[in-house]
């Protein structure tokens, strides 16, 4: 048996359940088939689509240095916004929710994470522009 989401928008989540017809026997599955992420080194950073407008993402990021103070940017819209964060113990950043809205026609953004060891940043689009199938 093939599985497959055939063209689907970059960072969307597809689930799937097989179930016996008894009920008795389940597997359930999820997978991101055109994730939006980035790598450097040990460093991992993914957005998740999470709206069916294209307005918010579910940014998570790994492979830090425990307790680390890490830089946020985010840019969109013409504007950008920076924060500070520390990671986990285990060097995971909490996930964190990006919502998108404004009136410029650009829809383009991206979001970047910087540590000591490693910088990592995603280009995406959003609105209507990330729900286009690749």
């Amino acid at each position: 048996m093939v599985f497959e989401p055939g063209p689907y928008p970059r960072g969307a989540r597809w689930e799937v359940a097989v179930v016996s017809a008894d009920r008795k026997l389940s597997a359930f599955a999820k997978v991101v088939p055109n994730p939006i992420y980035a790598r450097d080194r040990d460093c991992v950073l993914t957005l998740e689509l999470v709206s069916k407008r294209g307005l918010r993402f579910l940014a998570s990021a790994t492979g830090f240095l425990p307790g680390e103070e890490v830089a946020i940017e985010s840019t969109y819209g013409g504007r950008s916004t920076r924060q500070r964060w520390r990671t986990s113990g285990d060097g995971r950043l909490a996930p964190q929710v990006i919502s998108h809205d404004s009136t410029e026609p650009d829809r383009s953004a991206r979001y970047a994470v910087e540590g000591r060891n490693c910088a990592v940043a995603v280009d995406y689009q959003w609105g209507e522009a990330a729900l286009l199938s690749h």
